[in-house]
C-alpha cells in the first residue's frame, strides 16, 4: 500500500513538472513562474540562478504578481532598490484580473505583499541615499 501511494505522488509530481515545462515553453506566465521557482529552489531540477531569474522575469513582464514578488524580494536582498521597485510596479491592481479564477493562484495576496515591499524599498532607498550623502559630505 505504501509504495502505491508514493508512486501516485511521484506520478502526479512528474506530470505537474512536465505540464509546467510545456507551459513555460509556450510563453505561459504561470508555467514560467512555476519553472522559475523550481530553478530558484532546486525543486526537481538543479538550482540555476540565471535560469530562475530569466523565467521569473518573463512571467513578471506578463504582470504575474507572484513572479514580481519573487524578483522584488531577490533584488531587495541584494540591495538593488531600483530593480526591486521596478518589479513591484509590474503587478498592479488593474492587471489582477489576468490571473483571477485560476485554481491555487491568489493574485490579490501577492499584490498586497508587493505593496508592503514597495514601502520597505522606499524606506530603504531613502535611508541608503541619506547614508551615501552623509558619507560623501565627510
Amino acid at each position: 500500500m505504501h509504495n502505491y501511494v508514493w508512486d501516485r505522488i511521484m506520478q502526479k509530481q512528474a506530470a505537474r513538472f512536465h505540464r509546467a515545462v510545456n507551459l513555460a515553453n509556450q510563453g505561459n506566465a504561470i508555467g514560467q513562474y512555476e519553472m522559475g521557482l523550481r530553478y530558484k529552489n532546486g525543486w526537481g531540477v538543479e538550482p540555476e540562478h540565471q535560469k530562475a531569474t530569466d523565467l521569473l522575469d518573463r512571467a513578471s513582464r506578463q504582470h504575474h504578481a507572484g513572479a514580481c514578488y519573487e524578483l522584488s524580494r531577490f533584488y531587495l536582498e541584494r540591495r538593488d532598490y531600483n530593480k526591486a521597485l521596478e518589479y513591484t510596479n509590474f503587478a498592479s491592481d488593474e492587471h489582477a484580473e489576468l490571473f483571477s479564477g485560476i485554481e491555487g493562484y491568489n493574485q490579490q495576496h501577492y499584490i498586497q505583499e508587493l505593496k508592503k515591499l514597495q514601502k520597505v524599498i522606499d524606506t530603504l532607498s531613502a535611508s541608503s541615499l541619506n547614508s551615501n550623502y552623509h558619507t560623501y559630505r565627510r
